[in-house]
């Protein structure tokens, strides 16, 4: 889970956690790009913001899927003119959600990808 607002990241990882979901927050995209390309976990999904600071979610989701290129990924955005849903198809993101986002819809499309461990 990649925003740069802790609270979303909060919200988002007690939700998710309590259907089941490991979360691993993160407020920093670039931080969260590091994880991606050197700590060799598996990540079943990820969910990022579009809008943040240093690299933008469509920005973190072309490296995340260079290194994991089956990669599910959820983008969630307050900010339709920065990039748009077929933009986002094109890149590789599966689901596009604009906030207020309603985590038992993201749960929803979660659970509908093929599971690919990333």
């Amino acid at each position: 889970m990649v925003d740069d607002e802790p609270s979303i990241t909060r919200l988002a990882t007690a939700i998710l956690s309590r259907r089941g979901y490991d979360v691993v927050p993160f407020t920093d995209s670039l931080e969260a790009i590091h994880a991606i390309e050197n700590d060799h976990l598996e990540y079943d999904v990820l969910i990022v913001d579009q809008m943040m600071p240093n690299l933008t979610g469509i920005e973190l989701a072309r490296r995340a899927l260079k290194v994991y290129p089956n990669a599910p990924i959820v983008m969630c955005t307050g900010y339709t003119h920065a990039v748009s849903p077929e933009e986002a198809k094109k890149v590789g993101i599966r689901k596009f959600m604009l906030k207020p986002v309603n985590f038992n819809k993201v749960i929803e499309g979660i659970e509908l990808m093929p599971t690919v461990a990333c």
